[in-house]
Order: structure tokens, then sequence, then C-alpha cells
């Protein structure tokens, strides 16, 4: 059969017509995007939906006390580690069970692990393409962007309920406008507005729609594209909501 090349920001696949996506054993829709974008919440959104979800609590970061989390090094362990648990998911992975959400990409060590993460980038992509070859594993980014002033409230009022973050420099604007201008110039394969207050639903939908578009397996599970990844699951399931700050 035909080849259809999909540009995909970080991920280029290139689709056999003959042989595309009925064997797949898994899908990965990561969220994306800077502290306070809505990624903990959408996470959570989906959750309700009915998908499988996998939180930043999937993988904790190694910890060394002689070297910062955001290195180098410590960013390249991160990544190893976060496909080892994907694969080995992949082992138990059904039809019924097969698209998962996750809250954040290994894209995300690229952002922290500071001068030299650009360096990643092309291993990443190189990785995404091993295990989609080798394990039928299809992975997306999508980058939630949300108005920097919408951003910046959201910020301030998570630091009110948890104060601690203040470690992590998130009392600092210009930390935030660093970490948000670096995600908006990088290039994902989505990117759906999240600044709305209300827009659990929409922007769920988009997502959906999006992945719906690239991927023919995507399209083969989710029947419809309405909410909900497996035909088994029935009717769509509604998750309006306004967002709490995550």
């Amino acid at each position: 059969g035909g080849k259809a090349s999909c540009q995909t920001g970080q991920t280029d696949y290139i689709e056999e017509e003959s042989i595309i996506s009925e064997s797949y054993i898994m899908i990965v829709i990561c969220l994306e995007g800077c502290h306070g974008c809505g990624k903990s919440t959408l996470t959570s959104l989906f959750e309700m939906a009915g998908y499988t979800t996998l939180d930043e609590a999937f993988l904790d970061m190694p910890k060394v006390d002689c070297m910062s989390p955001q290195t180098m090094l410590m960013e390249s362990i991160w990544i190893g580690n976060w496909f080892s648990r994907l694969l080995k998911l992949s082992e138990k992975t059904s039809d019924c069970d097969a698209v998962y959400v996750a809250d954040r990409s290994p894209f995300s060590a690229v952002c922290y692990a500071g001068a030299k993460g650009h360096l990643l980038d092309p291993v990443i992509r190189a990785q995404m393409e091993e295990v989609r070859a080798a394990a039928n594993i299809e992975i997306y980014s999508v980058h939630l962007q949300v108005e920097d002033e919408t951003l910046w409230s959201r910020i301030q009022a998570r630091l009110e309920k948890e104060p601690g973050r203040t470690q992590l420099r998130e009392d600092k604007r210009s930390h935030m406008d660093a970490i948000h201008g670096w995600y908006k110039s990088f290039e994902w394969d989505f990117v759906v507005d999240n600044t709305s207050e209300e827009g659990g639903e929409r922007v769920i939908n988009e997502i959906l729609e999006n992945i719906r578009g690239r991927s023919k397996r995507f399209r083969a599970l989710s029947g419809d594209g309405s909410i909900g990844p497996n035909p088994s699951m029935g009717s769509p399931t509604s998750v309006t909501t306004k967002w709490s700050i995550e």
C-alpha cells in the first residue's frame, strides 16, 4: 500500500497503509505545559471520563544527594525509566485498555535539564520511534497553552494553598515567563488552548479530535470520537467542570 507521512512536530511517523495500527497495542496522550496550565486537573477529568491516566507519580525522579534532579544526567535517567515503565505497561495492555493519558512527557526533560537540555530532544524522538516500531506504542504530546496573565493568576492561587512550591521558584514571575516561553517555542504534536476556566469537556474533545485525525488505531478504538476511549464504555461521560488550580 501507499505511505502517508504524518508531520507530528517531535514525532514524524510514516504510516504503512497495509499494516497500520490494527496491531497497535498502546496509545499515550501526554499533557504538557508550564506549571499552573491545568495538566493535573485535565488528567483527572480524563480519568473521570474513563481513561487510564498516569499522573506525575507514574515515575518519580531518581534522587541522588550530590546532584540536582534538574541536570542532564538525572533527567536522562528519568527519561530511560519513563520508557522502561511504559514498556512494562504495554505488556499488560488489552484492546479495552489501549489508551493512556499521561501528566507530562519525556520532553519535559528538555526544558528542565538546563543549558544542555536541547541535546535530549533528538534522543527522545529516536526513542519514541523505537518504541513505536518495536512495541507498537504511539506517543503524542499536547501543549496546554494558557494566556500569560491567567496562568500567573492560577499559579498565585495555588501558592496560597501550597506555599511550599516557592522552593520550586513558582513565586517568581520571571521563572514562569521563562518556562512558559520555552513551552510556547517548543514544537509539540498539538497545541490546545486551556485558558477558559470552564472548558474541560471542550479541551478534552479537541484533544481527542486531534488524535483521531492522526491515528487510525485511535479512530478504531474511539468510535464516534466523543469522550470515552473504548466502544465498550457506552455513552460518553460529561466532564464539564470549573477548573481547580493544578
